[in-house]
């Protein structure tokens, strides 16, 4: 009978160290630092801005390519845009090679910066404001560590007769 309460212990005490170590990594921070920034504040129907997407990340830390290579999940955008302005596909930078363990793959240490070209329908009328929005979804590793990471960031850009810069951006 003791072998078997030894036994139930051992199961036990491997439950609950895996439990913590699971929310560990579920709430672990990597520090990251992450923004939306459109290239206009103002702009007219019928032409096209830029939406920069930019990942800070902690030294030590790296995030994947469109292509990562045999392990890594690349950065994926879920825009959710008004009627009449559509997004086009990632602009990535060229990345650099990592090396974990036995693997080789490609992504971004320190900083990710992507482009995506957001185009204005020309009939969308004029609006005093138009929000942006845009959820993350991307990996951030370090070693042996990766942290799925998700956000949902927001901005609005003005439609009218001009095109005006954003002096923040590019």
């Amino acid at each position: 009978m003791t072998m078997n309460r030894k036994g139930l212990l051992v199961i036990i005490n491997i439950f609950f160290i895996n439990t913590i170590l699971f929310f560990n990594l579920l709430f672990a921070t990597t520090g990251s630092q992450v923004s939306l920034i459109l290239s206009h504040d103002t702009i007219q129907p019928g032409t096209q801005l830029t939406a920069y997407f930019n990942i800070k990340l902690q030294p030590g830390w790296y995030t994947y390519w469109q292509n990562p290579g045999k392990i890594g999940t690349p950065l994926s955008l879920n825009w959710q845009l008004p009627p009449k302005i559509t997004n086009q596909l990632i602009q990535w930078p060229t990345p650099t090679l990592i090396q974990n363990n036995n693997y080789i793959s490609y992504g971004f240490k320190n900083q990710l910066l992507v482009t995506i070209p957001l185009t204005i329908d020309p009939s969308i009328p004029y609006s005093s404001s138009v929000p942006i929005a845009v959820t993350a979804h991307w990996l951030e590793c370090k070693d042996d560590l990766c942290v799925p990471k998700t956000q949902t960031l927001e901005t609005d850009i003005i439609i009218n007769n001009t095109n005006s810069y954003n002096l923040t951006a590019g």
